[in-house]
């Protein structure tokens, strides 16, 4: 493949991965489903080092968090939505920088149900009246999670093959 060809599907992929970004505070389901887009892109390009059985499991992992949140038993608040994926974006950064593929899991997860705890604590979170359960905390966690922990494996892949 030409260097300018790789180079449109690494621009392709990082406006994927940007729009992701932003829709992760918006509409979390596809965003997580655009992110596996960029990471599928990203790979075409050559530029990333993704292999095939990596793409079938995020692959997966987006599908199985899309689908969760899509077919959620209760609608969580939206605020709550946007501080766990306010949280796993913070995460998914810190672990990129502590530089490894389980630092940017676990750095996510754990930033995620930190955050939807820390709302908690809000005069919103002190008015819904039900508890954070691991259910509730699993359906605003899960699409922030998959989808910055993809986005920054995409980083990491990139800024390795440099």
């Amino acid at each position: 493949m030409s260097v300018s060809v790789s180079i449109l599907l690494l621009m392709v992929a990082a406006i994927l991965a940007g729009g992701a970004i932003v829709m992760a505070f918006l509409r979390g389901s596809v965003a997580v489903l655009v992110a596996f887009a960029a990471m599928v892109v990203a790979h075409l390009s050559g530029m990333a080092a993704v292999g095939g059985s990596e793409l079938w499991f995020w692959g997966c992992a987006a599908v199985i968090a899309a689908v969760a949140q899509h077919f959620a038993v209760a609608i969580p608040p939206r605020q709550l939505e946007r501080y766990a994926a306010g949280g796993a974006l913070a995460g998914a950064v810190t672990g990129l920088a502590i530089g490894s593929r389980a630092a940017i899991i676990v750095a996510a997860a754990v930033a995620a149900v930190l955050a939807a705890m820390a709302w908690k604590r809000t005069p919103a979170g002190k008015a819904f009246r039900s508890r954070l359960s691991p259910l509730l905390l699993a359906t605003v966690g899960l699409c922030p999670i998959v989808n910055f922990t993809i986005i920054m494996l995409i980083l990491a892949q990139i800024i390795s093959s440099r």
